[in-house]
């Protein structure tokens, strides 16, 4: 996404303005939001996605990167990511085999579900 943008040649702000051009009348995409997204410290909801693949010319949906939240030494192995306003949360604990438990909250369109359950079903589980 942040390749996107500069290939457009657009700083964060003109990126949002961009962007709040595919949204409902009255609706303004954030400047600080799109900066969270390019960051991985959120993500889009649905409506947002679909208006950033629209505004920077996305023909594929992209993945955003993985965030990666601080932990104190008593969380190390677990981490836990909420994005703001949207209720999402994304648990992983640390099995100590090289594996993870991984818990998704998250109210995502069917296609992304069924790609979820595509990933998950074909790692040999």
């Amino acid at each position: 996404m942040a390749a996107a943008i500069e290939m457009k040649g657009w700083t964060l702000a003109e990126a949002a303005r961009e962007i709040s051009r595919y949204l409902p009348a009255g609706q303004i995409f954030n400047p600080v939001n799109l900066s969270h997204y390019v960051h991985g410290r959120s993500f889009p909801r649905p409506r947002f996605r679909k208006a950033l693949e629209q505004a920077l010319d996305i023909s594929e949906p992209f993945d955003f990167p993985r965030h990666r939240r601080k932990r104190s030494p008593s969380q190390e192995g677990n981490t836990e990511s909420q994005a703001p306003g949207d209720g999402a949360v994304v648990r992983v604990q640390d099995m100590g085999d090289g594996t993870a438990r991984v818990q998704i909250d998250q109210v995502v369109p069917w296609p992304d579900a069924l790609k979820l359950l595509e990933i998950l079903t074909h790692k040999g589980h």
